[in-house]
């Protein structure tokens, strides 16, 4: 059996096949979403379909399942399949798109734990609601990113959320605007 035919079975024309189809379809998929995965390994990708793939339940065996659990795996895999970020052309793709939107050339040469660790630094400032704060000034997500991949770049971490968010308001005069409006009323 191949891929392209594997991928094409709807849930109800699934169970309607043997027990012995229903896992070679299974394992064709499995098959082919494990050599995807060792791919991305291979080039140290931290791609978002592995990591909802492996959250999701990750390649199950064949051996013992029920239809529902075979299908559950076939379903999952194709969904992985479909991802952009599956193959290492989609996820270069992908992370080049990041870095065109958000002006951060370097993004595309940054290791995936620095990835993670702008990512963190960034959800961090944007955990604390700052953000509302600075678009409410017509400052744009993408410049915003901008700006704290430049604090991140200067060794900030989101262990330094407080700092950051400082450095922000001093730069972009937010915490003067806010102070100033909020003593118009005394």
């Amino acid at each position: 059996m191949k891929l392209k035919e594997a991928r094409n079975y709807e849930y109800k024309d699934f169970i309607k096949l043997p027990k012995s189809e229903q896992k070679k379809v299974a394992q064709v998929i499995n098959k082919s979403v494990t050599r995807r995965m060792q791919n991305l390994e291979k080039i140290g990708a931290d791609s978002y379909a592995v990591n909802a793939y492996n959250k999701a339940g990750g390649v199950i065996s064949v051996k013992g399942q029920s239809t529902l659990q075979l299908w559950r795996s076939v379903a999952r895999g194709k969904t992985f399949l479909d991802a952009k970020t599956s193959t290492v052309r989609g996820y270069i793709a992908v992370i080049e798109n990041m870095a065109e939107q958000m002006h951060i050339p370097e993004y595309v040469t940054m290791s995936s734990d620095e990835r993670n660790s702008f990512w963190d630094l960034y959800n961090e400032v944007e955990a604390t609601g700052f953000f509302e704060e600075l678009r409410a000034h017509d400052l744009s997500s993408d410049y915003i990113q901008t700006v704290i991949y430049e604090l991140y770049d200067s060794g900030y971490t989101y262990e330094d959320t407080t700092t950051v968010i400082d450095i922000l308001r001093e730069e972009f005069g937010v915490y003067d605007r806010l102070h100033t409006n909020n003593m118009e009323g005394f």
